[in-house]
Order: structure tokens, then sequence, then C-alpha cells
């Protein structure tokens, strides 16, 4: 995992690791749990519970005290709440929650960028030591005769439900299904099962057998990397490579003799494993955060950043974790050991306290209030409007006046949904009906592009059918010009950027005829200026907006080459009008983050709602010249 995350070669599946981890953590647990019941006739819950948490949750505690302080440090006000809500996810166990909630809102803060983000392995583990000691006592409780064999067939069942629920999941939604614990439940089934089949795999497991499933564990766990992906639908069906991978491996390694079991039972092996849970917690955020700091993303950057983490996490394992885990006194009282891991917990939970209060403080502060209300001030991306069913739309994608006149299809992704607000308030002006089909990272019309949903296709394929279906007075599009840069050729390489333009051109030109064809009227609005950091936490730091501010030739350079091919197939085609928004957002020389007093910019390229509105005049006539279906370029 810190390999992967470290962004080495040839390690592109290295977020498998997860599931063997669930694998590993299913059979150990169940391991102690099982012997539990057969040395003691029951679950002694408080006992299981308590050595859990003196394991898990102090040194967790230091590194989220830690992660906190070094973001006061390293990250401006505007940043302290998000890492204090983390905080409290990831001290009470429900960050793999909060992350998936997070990576589905698309404004919301990068999960990415989380100090804290690897805290979601650790919150489904904990959930299942939870419920799994729960459901174990239960099902002993209402089996007439427990055996290892009928409690197999239960955790069998439970498996089979947890993976059909992991496949469907993952077709729907796929971020909910790679944090989610009932679909990764099954993971830890399997490892469940092996546990509780060690008497009869150890007393009936010839070398040969152990050896040739053991191989096959390896072959497993190469397909596992070479077939898996970022692009791999996650976890679903894939998954299962990586976990049968695992369970061949402890099942070819439950007996002495299986040549594997010499390589890991190699002593520096042994002892990085030791250090394994402490250095699984140091590495993230140490590399998050010295990311930012040395301002650098290479790979030697990020592999100096990991392998530095194994100091804080030997100091963690020394001074914090292996203490209090074998702690005499502690080992023998429940009590005792829930009132050291609570005093832990609560220590987490007052530098949260404190932390927010003093957020609080600094944001009454006028430019950081400014600041942090502009990036509260979201683009309204509702992501039931990335449809193009007329119905789905009529029911939850309507601005402008309800009842008008006419009617304006608005198609395109963020860009385009950061002009609705200034849209909507001309079209209340005018008596004028607004619908948005609007997908975060998906284009308007074009060509395949790398990292392209799956779903976006669709809407690029059924555009024509709504614009049919709805037979709108005029369509408005706009979108992000980066998707030139990565679109995918009929070879599946991503084109030279002459042919990508060529074929940006070429879509609009045929867009624009079909358009006048239909006699529906065409706007492109083009895009805005991108800053290369986040503007917001730009003037936050510098206290002044001046030092964030881009330079105009900058800007032309990055844009230029795409408006020219957009504004030229509309005028290729003799029907269509652009609207530039450059001169609304620049200068001569330079393309500033306040503007008129106001931030301008939520965060790298998008408008705040409140300055789209502000630009609504700028937008009067353009919408009045698309309407009208004229065929001249326009500009404010």
């Amino acid at each position: 995992m810190a390999g992967f995350h470290a962004g080495l070669p040839g390690l592109d599946a290295g977020f498998v690791g997860v599931d063997v981890f669930f694998v590993i953590s299913g059979f150990l647990i169940t391991g102690i749990l099982v012997r539990e019941v057969e040395a003691h006739g029951s679950v002694r819950l408080g006992a299981f519970w308590a050595r859990r948490a003196r394991r898990l949750v102090p040194a967790v505690t230091v590194v989220i005290v830690t992660t906190l302080a070094a973001t006061i440090l390293i990250r401006t006000p505007l940043s302290w709440r998000t890492a204090v809500v983390e905080a409290l996810a990831a001290t009470t166990y429900w960050s793999n929650h909060l992350f998936a909630d997070r990576s589905t809102d698309y404004f919301g803060a990068a999960v990415e960028s989380s100090p804290l983000l690897h805290t979601w392995t650790l919150a489904v583990e904990e959930q299942f030591y939870v419920f799994w000691p729960i459901a174990l006592a239960l099902a002993l409780r209402f089996l007439r005769r427990p055996t290892r064999r009928s409690l197999a067939m239960v955790v069998f069942v439970i498996c089979v439900a947890s993976l059909w629920l992991c496949i469907v999941v993952t077709d729907r939604n796929e971020t909910l299904a790679f944090f989610a614990s009932a679909t990764r439940a099954w993971e830890f089934g399997a490892g469940a099962l092996l546990a509780i089949g060690v008497p009869a795999l150890q007393g009936r497991s010839p070398g040969i057998v152990r050896t040739a499933v053991g191989t096959l564990g390896i072959v497993f766990g190469a397909a596992a990397l070479t077939a898996i992906d970022g692009t791999t639908a996650y976890p679903g069906w894939a998954a299962t490579l990586p976990v049968a991978a695992t369970s061949c491996l402890v099942y070819a390694g439950l007996a002495n003799g299986w040549p594997g079991g010499r390589i890991l039972g190699w002593a520096p092996l042994r002892a990085l494993g030791r250090l394994s849970y402490s250095w699984y917690l140091w590495h993230w955020p140490v590399l998050i955060l010295g990311v930012e700091q040395l301002g650098t993303n290479s790979i030697a950057a990020k592999t100096g950043l990991v392998t530095a983490s194994l100091l804080p996490a030997y100091v963690t394992y020394r001074l914090v974790e292996s203490p209090i885990r074998f702690h005499p006194s502690l080992q023998r009282s429940v009590p005792k050991s829930t009132l050291v891991v609570s005093g832990f917990a609560g220590l987490a939970l007052v530098a949260s306290a404190l932390m927010w209060v003093r957020t609080d403080a600094l944001l009454s502060d006028p430019l950081l209030g400014d600041l942090a209300a502009a990036r509260a001030d979201l683009p309204p991306l509702d992501g039931r409007c990335a449809s193009s069913e007329l119905a789905d739309l009529l029911q939850h994608c309507v601005s402008g006046a309800a009842g008008g006149a006419s009617t304006i299809l608005v198609v395109g992704d963020s860009h385009a949904a950061h002009w609705l607000p200034a849209i909507a308030k001309v079209a209340r002006q005018r008596d004028i009906r607004v619908i948005a089909s609007l997908q975060g990272s998906c284009v308007a019309l074009g060509p395949s592009y790398v990292d392209q949903y799956e779903h976006c296709v669709t809407r690029i394929r059924d555009l024509p059918r709504l614009v049919d279906a709805l037979n709108p007075d005029a369509i408005v599009l706009a979108h992000s010009v980066a998707y030139v840069y990565g679109l995918i050729g009929s070879d599946g390489e991503i084109m030279k950027l002459s042919s990508a333009l060529a074929t940006w051109r070429q879509r609009h030109y045929n867009f624009a005829l079909r358009s006048q064809a239909a006699e529906i009227g065409l706007g492109v609005i083009l895009d805005n200026p991108r800053f290369p950091d986040d503007p917001i936490e730009c003037v936050a730091r510098h206290r002044d907006a001046r030092p964030c501010r881009l330079d105009r030739a900058t800007v032309d350079a990055q844009l230029r080459a795409v408006h020219t091919a957009e504004s030229d197939a509309l005028l290729d085609a003799g029907y269509g009008v652009t609207f530039d928004p450059v001169p609304l957002l620049c200068t001569d020389s330079t393309c500033p983050v306040t503007i008129d007093g106001e931030v301008a910019y939520q965060d790298q390229s998008h408008l705040t709602a409140a300055f789209a509105r502000h630009l609504a005049p700028a937008l009067n006539a353009f919408i009045e010249a698309t309407l009208a279906g004229q065929r001249v370029a326009f500009a404010p």
C-alpha cells in the first residue's frame, strides 16, 4: 500500500492491498473468537473489544492529534473545519461513510488531499470488530448444536449475500461499494472461513497440495496486479482476485514446511510487520502534508516521505502502541482498558473542539470570512441533472421562469453549471424557462477522453434524442477546455493537440448545422481562466489577492486554441453565437481572483454563484442573440 501511495511504477493496482488486509483481519480475529468459544463456551465481548481498543485507539489518536497540529501549521484556516470533521470521523470510526459522501460531492473537498483519508479502512475494520463477535455469539446461541461446520455454513451465507451486494452496488455506485462495510464484509468472511476450517485444513493438507494452492495464490495475485487498475469497476467481481490470492496463501501457510512461509518468516519482514499498523497510520499524513510543503509530487519525493514515516511509526510503536497493548494491568482489567482508551479518544475530541473554536474566531476576519463564503458558494450541480431523460430534467432541473414563453436547454459540465445562476437570472427577467442537463467532468459534445465516466458516454450519445424530445427554442453549451488535451482517438491513444482541435471543431460545426436545421438557437459560452493552484487558499495564505492573480498572456495561451476552434466552427457553419468571458474576468495584463470587490472563484476554475449572478447583465445580450438564432460571434 505504501508503495502504491508513493506512486512507484508497476503498482497501479496497489489499492488491492486493502482487500488483502481485510481477509487477513477476518482470519486472525475469527480465529481468536472461535478459540475463545471452544475454551470458555462463549464470546467474552468486553474482553475482546478491550483488546481491540488497546491495539488500535492509542496509536491512531496520536496520529489524529498530530495531524490536526500539522494542519494548523501548514494549511490556512479555510481548511481547518474540514480537518476537524475528518478527525472526528476518524476518532469515531465513521470515516468510511464520510469519505464516501465526499467522493460523490463534485465540489466537495477533494478526498485525495485529506491526510486522514486512509482511516476509512480502519473504520471498516472497527465496524467489523463491533458486529462480527455479536453475529458470532448470536449464531452460537441459535444453532442447536454449534460446530465449526455449522458455523462455517452461517459465515458462507453471509459471504454470498455480501458479495452479491458488492457486485450490485459496484455497478450502480462504485464509490459507495468501495467504502461501505456491507460490501466488504465478504472479504472478512473469506478469512473467517479459513479460520473456522483451520483444524481440518491443517490435518488434511499434504505438502504438495499446500504448495499447489500457494502457487495458485501467487498466480491470482499477479493477475490482480496486472489486470486491475484505476479504470476497473471496483470492488465488484474484480475484488475476488486479490481475495482468492490471499485466501490461497493463508491456506498454504497454515502448516509448517511451505517455502513461502520461510520467506515471510525472515527477521526483517517480521520486524516490519510489527511496525505495519503504526507505519500505515503515519505514511499517508506524512505523504500528503509533506508533498504540500515540498511543492513537488515526484516519485522520488513521495518515496522519501513514505520511507521517512517509518521514524514516527517506530516511535509510536515503542512508546504508545506496544506498551499500552501489552501492559499487564490493562490486559487483566476491562474497566482499566476502557478508561485508558477513552482518555485517548477524549484527547482527540478535545483537540478537535479547540480547533473548531479557533477556526470560528479566525473566520470572523472579513477577508477570511469572504473567502470562506466564496468556497461554500457552489455552482448548482444537482446529481439528478446528470441525465438525458426529459422527465427527470423537468422534475429536478428547471430554473428561470418555470412557465416561460421560451425554453433554453443548458448542456455541459461543471463549467456550464457555474453559469447557470447568471442564465437563470436573465431568464427570470425575460420570461424564459431554463432546463439544465449537467454532469461534472462530462463534456457537452465530443469523442471519448481520458478518465471519462461511462454515464457520460451515454449522455453524449443521447443528446440528440433529448433535443428532439424537448425541442427547445435555444441551446447553450459550455464546458472546460481541459477535455481537448485528453481526447482519445480511434486507436485508443490520446490525440495530438492538432488532431484533437480539429476533432473538437468538427463536433461543434456538426452540432451547429443540426441546430440550424432544427431552427433551434445555439449559444456557446467559451471557457474561463484556470488557476494552477487553489486561488482561495492562496489569498488566505498571503492575506492579499495580488500575489495570486494570473498573467493575462498565460491565460490567453491556455485558452486561445480551444476558443478559436469553437468560434471558427460556428462561423464556418454560419450559425450560432459565442460568448467570451475572458474580458469580464481579466484586464489587459492580469486575471485577478477578486473582481469589483467580490471573490470571483470558488476554486481553481469555477466561478462562485454570487459572482456569476453579478455577470448576468453581460449575458443578457448573449441570451437574446442566442434565442434569435443569430449567426455572429458575440463578445461582451
